[in-house]
């Protein structure tokens, strides 16, 4: 049982492992917003398709085999990923991860086949939890991995500031925490109404993502906070911070230093 739900937990840390950063990767080999938007449904679209295909193969050759092939195929896609230089590379790859993510079906029904009536009910509900186990940690090892980039969205004042301050205490490497909105004082404030520590941030209220850059020089953190994207501003954009323009123009910077120098990045975001 155990190696099955493993299975699954696999297949949805894989869909969601890349979810972070995926937009803004994309976004460097020239991808429009539609294309992007088709390249985060690529997986889950040949998961589709492939579903009752690779369900239909394991009636006829067994579970085990196609569950093995599988997996192989999955780190063949994972590997094509992280070595693609164009967009129509990144495509394939999660297309490909996405056909081998199929095999869901193929471990509920192996499921289904080794447990009896009495169980399986139990059996399902555990083959449930593995399916949502999977989906958090996916986004959530995409995040924290070095060189990466995670996107913390939601309403305005719904907490994403609290919550990535309360990720910080847990770090043993130094922060460097960009507070495009509020001020010192009032951050500090915050950190010390939630008992905070922050003997390893460092704080800046700089919103020119060129100075940012510079400042990460100079103080070469593990992590970056930028609280919030909406508030930054580029010189290669004509326009106001907050603009898609400058989102994105930002977004793709922060994404390059991520990769370059290493380092985890936090991006605070509004979703209104």
């Amino acid at each position: 049982m155990l190696p099955l739900l493993l299975v699954v937990v696999i297949d949805l840390i894989g869909f969601g492992i890349i979810i972070p950063f995926l937009p803004f990767y994309a976004e460097t080999y020239g991808a429009s917003p539609q294309k992007v938007t088709m390249l985060m449904v690529t997986f889950s679209f040949f998961q589709f398709m492939a579903a009752p295909i690779w369900g239909s193969l394991s009636d006829r050759f067994g579970r085990r085999i196609i569950i093995w092939i599988t997996l192989a195929g999955s780190i063949i896609a994972y590997i094509l990923l992280a070595y693609s230089h164009t967009l129509y590379g990144l495509f394939f790859a999660r297309a490909l991860a996405g056909f081998m993510a199929g095999n869901i079906s193929t471990a509920q029904a192996y499921i289904a086949d080794i447990t009896d009536k009495n169980n399986r009910a139990k059996a399902m509900g555990l083959f449930g939890a593995a399916f949502g186990i999977g989906f958090i940690l996916g986004p959530a090892i995409g995040g924290i991995l070095a060189g990466s980039m995670t996107l913390l969205g939601g309403n305005p004042g719904i907490g994403k500031s609290t919550l990535a301050l309360q990720i910080i205490p847990g770090l043993k490497y130094s922060v460097l925490y960009v507070s495009a909105e509020e001020s010192e004082e009032q951050l500090a404030l915050r950190a010390k109404r939630l008992n905070i520590s922050t003997k390893n941030i460092k704080l800046s209220t700089e919103n020119n993502i060129e100075l940012i850059i510079d400042q990460l020089a100079l103080i070469d953190p593990k992590l970056l906070v930028i609280d919030s994207i909406q508030n930054i501003y580029s010189n290669n954009a004509d326009s106001i911070a907050g603009s898609p323009s400058q989102i994105r123009e930002c977004g793709q910077q922060l994404l390059a230093i991520a990769k370059q120098n290493k380092i985890s990045v936090i991006v605070i975001g509004h979703v209104t």
